[in-house]
Order: structure tokens, then sequence, then C-alpha cells
């Protein structure tokens, strides 16, 4: 779709290899682009309620970097559930160490719907750190990454997976 750069297509067969390929000499944690280590201590594990049903295998994962987004999380999480309808889908909110309580605000909406997980970063790496952690959160074969802000319109979510289903990449 013109304009919309930040969609990433990676099966999970791939998504395993560069993961595996990265973490070779670290295999407890995110390697970042220019080979620094982020421990594993570092990097919080998806949250989901206490007894949650989850979805088991998302034919969609939908990867959100956020920080200081507190007032764009309820906003996004509606407006994704809105376009997905019919999918069967997981959000995955990664809080990249923000300073207001985006963490919070994510983990409430969260326990509200069992296909929004979350995934804190002890504190902030940047951007491209937060997405590569939600991309190794994320357990669907179909990947689409967007910002917090809803620059990115989920709207065309759909369009974009019966493009990948008509053979486009």
């Amino acid at each position: 779709l013109p304009g919309h750069r930040t969609y990433v297509h990676l099966d999970a067969q791939q998504r395993d290899n560069i993961w595996s390929e990265r973490c070779k000499d670290a295999p407890s944690s995110i390697v970042t682009p220019d080979r620094n280590v982020i421990p594993e201590a570092d990097v919080g594990m998806p949250v989901a309620p206490r007894g949650a049903v989850t979805v088991s295998d998302p034919d969609l994962s939908v990867v959100v970097p956020l920080y200081n987004e507190r007032e764009n999380v309820g906003p996004l999480v509606e407006a994704v559930r809105a376009a997905l309808g019919d999918f069967r889908w997981e959000l995955v909110l990664v809080d990249d160490g923000s300073a207001d309580n985006t963490a919070d605000v994510a983990n409430d909406e969260a326990s509200r719907d069992p296909r929004v997980r979350v995934v804190r970063l002890a504190r902030n790496y940047g951007q491209t750190i937060a997405m590569q952690a939600g991309f190794d959160h994320a357990r669907a074969e179909v990947v689409v990454s967007m910002d917090g802000d809803l620059q990115n319109d989920p709207d065309d979510i759909p369009r974009l997976v019966t493009k990948l289903q008509e053979g486009y990449d």
C-alpha cells in the first residue's frame, strides 16, 4: 500500500532463523543492530491476566512500540479491535521504558482483552529495539508493525492481509 512502509511480513521460520543468528553468542539476550547486547533481565515477558484465555494460534500479530503514549493506548486498542474483528489476531504492545503510565494503561487493556499482550522493557532502548522485542514475542506468521499514535490506520491491515493472500509480499 503506498505510503505505508512500516508493514513487515516475516514467516515464523524466517523470524526464528534471524533470531537464532542474532543471538548465537548471547542466547538469553536481544542483540541490537549495532551489536549491543541487552540482557534478558531488561526485557519483560508478555503480560496476560492470571487465568486469561489467550489466542493460542493467531493468524495475525500487530506489534506496536510505545514510549510515553498513555493517551493513545485506549484509542489504539479500540481501532485495532474494530479493524480486525473477524481475524484471529493479537496485539503486542511494547512499552519502551515509558516515564508516564503507558505500561499501566496497556496492562489495563490486556486485562480486558486476552488478544492484547504487553511486553515491558526495563528502560528506553528506542523504537528499533522495542519493535524487535515485539517481533520476538509475536506468534503469528504475518506480523504488522505500526506506530502507537495511530499514524498508520489499522483499517489498512485487512487490505494488506488480502494482498498477502493474493501472493504479494
